[in-house]
């Protein structure tokens, strides 16, 4: 399963919001016998990435840009 967007409101954090997604996403993928997830997230995001890292995920890939101007 592949989450293209997942976001929740800065008022919103540290309320349970993102840990309900999370666990209904999973279970989903669970229902349909999905055995990986993956998303991707804004390198700048720390805080998401920490929150990711603790639902379980690890970093699978760096995507570099490099802008033509």
């Amino acid at each position: 399963m592949y989450i293209h967007h997942i976001a929740v409101t800065p008022q919103e954090h540290r309320h349970g919001v993102g840990e309900t997604l999370m666990q209904a996403l999973i279970a989903e993928a669970g229902a349909r016998s999905i055995t990986a997830v993956r998303l991707d997230s804004w390198a700048f995001n720390i805080g998401a990435h920490a929150f990711f890292e603790t639902k379980g995920f690890s970093p699978l890939n760096i995507v570099f840009e490099r802008q033509l101007r």
